[in-house]
């Protein structure tokens, strides 16, 4: 997870160009674990474009969604579309940084897809399809010894 502290300014912030691959950047008071908001990418680059290069991040802070671990997957995603937000902190049961959870994270995991974005280059997702291809063969027996579709006719229905 790429954070940044939020008493930086935003010409410092540009420097560094992990946050450039990201649109919401958590900010950290103190510490990388204390986390206390986000920014967006494009927040800081507006404000850099009007050359408010000592600006600090703190001052395009963002509130950021805060939710257990033990949140249900389903219900997590409700709350992102409820509350509009595309990033959550996740924590544990001490209320410290258990991760940074994204609504692109959800989407994945209910799908059981990966999302191909611009950060992601077509040979890694072409390797990973065929591999979550073969782990699904696997589990749940898809092809048969002689490598045809394993679909028993007799139980197939239709509605």
């Amino acid at each position: 997870v790429a954070v940044a502290d939020e008493n930086q300014n935003l010409g410092e912030f540009l420097r560094n160009k992990e946050y450039l691959k990201y649109s919401r950047i958590p900010l950290y008071s103190g510490s990388d674990e204390n986390i206390t908001g986000y920014v967006f990418r494009t927040s800081v680059m507006e404000k850099l474009a009007e050359d408010q290069h000592n600006m600090k991040l703190s001052e395009l802070r963002r509130e950021i969604v805060v939710v257990p671990f033990t949140m249900v997957l389903f219900n997590l995603w409700e709350l992102l579309l409820e509350k509009k937000e595309h990033i959550a902190l996740v924590v544990d049961e001490y209320g410290g940084m258990d991760g940074i959870v994204t609504l692109e994270d959800v989407i994945e995991t209910l799908l059981g897809l990966e999302i191909v974005d611009e950060k992601d280059t077509v040979s890694d997702m072409r390797k990973y399809a065929r591999d979550r291809w073969a782990t699904r063969q696997e589990k749940y027996k898809l092809l048969n010894q002689t490598g045809q579709a394993g679909i028993d006719e007799n139980r197939m229905t239709t509605g």
